[in-house]
């Protein structure tokens, strides 16, 4: 009896922890597909267009109605 190894209960700790991770995966699989749909929208952008410029210009009208 004394040799008698005594292991925690952790399966309300565990069953926490999978559903974490459950909600992390679902987390990255929604951000991987946002920067997928980002990443084929910034095709669309001809070459000769200034990007900073355009972003410059909406933050400048964004605090113009602020």
């Amino acid at each position: 009896m004394a040799d008698e190894v005594i292991k925690p209960d952790n399966s309300a700790e565990i069953t926490a922890l999978k559903a974490e991770v459950e909600r992390l995966r679902k987390s990255n699989s929604e951000i991987l597909d946002d920067y997928k749909k980002a990443k084929e929208a910034a095709k669309a952008v001809p070459q000769d267009v200034d990007v900073n410029a355009l972003i410059a210009f909406k933050q400048k009208k964004r605090t113009g109605r602020a």
